[in-house]
């Protein structure tokens, strides 16, 4: 392994969009290892749009192995049952095989592979390929219950550590393998506070400015925060401004779901002031922040560590949470972490609407805690995890 610049390959999921928070995870760690003095490589689809600035991109043609860009029913259920037999998967192993020739090529020290789609699947590949490098597998999602116990096992052991976005993530993982699995570390998602940063001046307005981030889905919860706003007197209502922001997938979709013409209808019914907007990009989404109030966060699922959270808290707006998944760990203090049901919802929101000194309160806790969880701090920790050192503390 070189000394003082440890080169860091990063291989995320293999056809993602480049707006999806696992992208953006690793555009984070690659500008911190960049100002640390390391250098990275990220792999990426030669058919995604998206850089990243701060590393060398390797493009690869994922679709030499998945032309339809995803697997057949009749394949999932192949390679669901080969891996209960303790086989290897016939087709999602092969999914990721230009990413690890490459990065045969390319000699990395360190080779993060991160979780999204079957990743695991490749860890034995990953390894065979890279014999000398610290092989970490970086889990940003629940895994598939597809996988065996059996196979987990056998899948997570070439990996010489497990990287967690949460501690919930974390216990997933152990509770799933159920044995000594490698070494597991936790290690929060980080935000870029240069560029999310709180309004030099907020303005005192009469409307709560209230903004809903994220893919509009029904996991998210903004069908949650609607029937919320809907539980309040109209006349409360009427002091209230709402933004949806985003779409039914990463990136531009051309048309609405099902899903989202039925959250227009509901808005149409509410005295609130409610705007949707598509998806945007960080350099737009960070001024709606600033416009921010109250950011709400209403997930449904166990979500395990959304950036909307921390570049929220960044901005300087008050957050306003489900108490799932590894939110919590995020939060902190220095928001109001209520059950997944429209009702709290509704409640803390009015109460937010007659305490404006709270809003204030909790916005100066939130852009604190943003600030505990910049990415030089969990670049340092992701190297900590897998036993490399910092190039920032070899000078």
């Amino acid at each position: 392994m070189t000394t003082g610049e440890p080169h860091v390959a990063h291989v995320p999921i293999p056809l993602a969009r480049s707006g999806s928070g696992i992208t953006n995870v690793v555009r984070g760690l690659a500008a911190a290892h960049e100002r640390a003095g390391g250098r990275s490589t990220v792999v990426l689809s030669h058919n995604r749009p998206g850089t990243v600035r701060h590393a060398r991109v390797e493009r690869v043609d994922y679709t030499a192995h998945c032309p339809r860009e995803s697997f057949r029913r009749t394949e999932y259920l192949l390679d669901h049952m080969l891996g209960a037999l303790g086989r290897e998967r016939r087709f999602a192993p092969g999914l990721f095989d230009p990413a690890v020739e490459r990065l045969r090529a390319l000699g990395p020290d360190v080779a993060l592979l991160h979780e999204g789609h079957y990743a695991a699947t490749a860890l034995p590949r990953l390894r065979a390929a890279l014999p000398t490098a610290r092989l970490g597998y970086y889990v940003h999602t629940r895994l598939s219950r597809a996988y065996s116990r059996r196979e987990v096992r056998r899948l997570l052991a070439p990996a010489d550590s497990i990287v967690c976005v949460s501690a919930y993530t974390a216990q997933h993982v152990v509770d799933r393998h159920g044995g000594s699995p490698p070494e597991v570390s936790v290690v929060l998602n980080g935000v870029d506070t240069q560029v999310f940063s709180p309004p030099a001046h907020r303005q005192p307005h009469e409307r709560l400015r209230l903004l809903f981030v994220g893919q509009v889905t029904a996991e998210k919860g903004p069908h949650l925060l609607l029937e919320a706003v809907a539980m309040l007197p109209e006349h409360v209502q009427r002091r209230l401004s709402l933004r949806v922001v985003g779409s039914s997938a990463h990136g531009w979709v051309p048309e609405l779901s099902a899903y989202e013409e039925r959250l227009r209808r509901t808005a149409f019914t509410l005295a609130a002031d409610v705007r949707f907007l598509p998806f945007q990009d960080n350099e737009t989404l960070v001024e709606h922040y600033r416009w921010a109030d109250v950011v709400a966060v209403p997930s449904l699922f166990q979500d395990p560590c959304p950036l909307v959270v921390l570049e929220a808290m960044a901005c300087g707006a008050a957050v306003v949470a489900s108490r799932v998944g590894g939110i919590p760990e995020l939060v902190g203090s220095a928001g109001l972490l209520l059950p997944a049901a429209p009702d709290p919802f509704a409640a803390a929101l009015e109460h937010l609407m007659r305490d404006r000194p709270e809003v204030a309160r909790l916005s100066a806790r939130s852009v604190a805690r943003a600030g505990e969880l910049d990415w030089d701090s969990r670049n340092d920790e992701v190297l900590r995890a897998l036993r490399v050192a910092s190039p920032r503390g070899s000078r």
